[in-house]
């Protein structure tokens, strides 16, 4: 029979299998090294040994000033602190697309929480100025682009802040809504969206001129 080469394609086997695992739950007797474990939880295409697993870690983890604690409140810990947890090892195992597609995430609930800290010093203004956004729920059904312009015309964020959530949103659409997209500059777009957040998560805890009552919720750091 004639070979067909051109009927020829190749595959990757058991994509969604972590075979010695699988072993483990047929009640065999299996240990998994660290280096097997590296190797099925590390993107397709870096390094899979604990050394460069550190040395991603490195990379987006030399701020020279790091948070030191979060407030104990259930939004921040479910919402914030542990998918950006989830960032972080993610860009450690190289799987950068999980990197950006997090960081869109805890940028759109960081967003919110700033309008929740910010609600009572600014409804008056809102409701004056006849904006379809007039309280939180509105706020959290509206898109972050539009959450953006009314975090920013409010003096909730700065111009520098506005540029950070904007440059977060940019990344993270261009990345999630093209299938066609390569990704010639993920690990490059992952770190500047990681830093981006960072800097969101840095913003200063110092109340708005036009605030008239104490917050109800504090902010990160």
């Amino acid at each position: 029979m004639e070979k067909r080469e051109d009927l020829l394609i190749d595959v990757f086997t058991g994509p969604f299998i972590f075979r010695k695992m699988d072993d483990r739950f047929k009640d065999k007797k299996v240990d998994v090294s660290l280096q097997e474990m590296l190797v099925f939880l590390c993107a397709a295409n870096v390094e899979k040994d604990i050394d460069s697993v550190v040395k991603r870690y490195e990379e987006i983890c030399q701020q020279p000033k790091k948070i030191f604690a979060v407030p104990m409140e259930e939004n921040i810990i479910h919402k914030i602190v542990f998918p950006f947890r989830s960032i972080m090892s993610n860009y450690m195992m190289g799987t950068y697309i999980g990197v950006i597609g997090s960081c869109g995430f805890v940028s759109e609930m960081l967003a919110i929480l700033f309008f929740e800290i910010e609600e009572e010093a600014i409804k008056e203004k809102l409701i004056l100025n006849k904006e379809k956004i007039r309280n939180l729920q509105d706020f959290e059904e509206s898109g972050q682009k539009e959450r953006i312009r009314i975090l920013k015309k409010y003096g909730v964020i700065s111009d520098e802040l506005k540029k950070e959530f904007e440059k977060v949103k940019n990344i993270r659409n261009e990345y999630l809504h093209y299938y066609s997209l390569k990704y010639d500059s993920i690990s490059k777009d992952a770190k500047e969206i990681f830093n981006s957040v960072i800097k969101i998560l840095r913003v200063p805890n110092s109340p708005p001129k036009s605030a008239k009552q104490p917050y109800k919720n504090p902010r990160i750091c």
